[in-house]
């Protein structure tokens, strides 16, 4: 493992550190905006309000992530304590994704954007950035897998006992998982274009729920909170999200006529 990508000394006592978990989560959201501005700009949207969308999307996926992990690991009684969230140092995906895909679609609105368009458009960038900031995970050796001897199982540093052991790399299973999702979906999005909008969002949280179905009775639980909320219940709340895509899309087609993309360039 490698959690502190690099450390620069200024001075007798000051060093100037840059863990691998924040550089790779921060390098994740960096690309999430620069593609999703300049996919949205090739399509014709507005470039200056997909810029304003995606920020307040990405703050508020950030937020969520931080909500969502303080509400799974200490419970409703506690949800607000903000303070002890933002010190929460783990995130939850599962609230950036409810909290962040609400908020774009509302900014959307309000931007007078095609929201389910532009929603297909992030989706797969979304999978793109995931993969990315697994890499941090790896590198931090957290968010790991249960003991294996299978060839390709890496070695991590345990939190109970001294020393470590031989673990499946869900880390990277979940990066292959998502670069898997985002290949698939741009060649969806390339074939059906804006025909059926709403489409990639939905197949975006189906296709990372079963993935993260898969992945999960491979990866370990938190040592410090059995008390967590069972994973698979996440799993199902994403797949329930993809449901309401589903219902957003088929209700959108019947009373919605095609964009006019005209109206919204700048």
């Amino acid at each position: 493992m490698h959690p502190v990508l690099f450390s620069i000394q200024l001075g007798d006592d000051l060093f100037l550190s840059m863990s691998s978990y924040r550089f790779f989560g921060s390098l994740a959201f960096l690309v999430w905006l620069h593609l999703t501005i300049t996919l949205a700009q090739h399509q014709g949207y507005s470039s200056n309000r997909a810029l304003v969308a995606s920020m307040a999307c990405i703050l508020s996926a950030l937020l969520g992530s931080f909500l969502a992990s303080h509400l799974i690991y200490f419970g409703f009684s506690s949800i607000l304590d903000l303070s002890l969230a933002m010190a929460f140092k783990t995130k939850a995906s599962y609230g950036a994704f409810f909290l962040g895909t609400a908020v774009l679609l509302f900014s959307c609105k309000l931007l007078k954007l095609p929201a389910l368009n532009i929603a297909d458009l992030w989706a797969p960038i979304m999978a793109l950035s995931m993969a990315v900031a697994r890499i941090g995970c790896l590198l931090a050796g957290c968010c790991y897998g249960l003991p294996t001897s299978v060839p390709w199982g890496l070695f991590f540093p345990d939190m109970t006992v001294l020393g470590g052991t031989i673990r499946h790399p869900t880390q990277i299973y979940m990066s292959l998982g998502n670069v898997t999702i985002f290949l698939l979906l741009k060649w969806i999005h390339a074939m059906v274009g804006r025909k059926k909008p709403g489409l990639i969002l939905l197949l975006f949280f189906a296709l990372h729920s079963t993935m993260r179905a898969i992945i999960q009775p491979f990866r370990c639980h938190h040592p410090l909170f059995p008390q967590a909320w069972d994973n698979h219940l996440q799993t199902l709340f994403l797949l329930s999200m993809a449901g309401l895509a589903w219902l957003a899309v088929t209700v959108r087609s019947f009373t919605e006529s095609p964009v006019d993309i005209s109206s919204t360039r700048t």
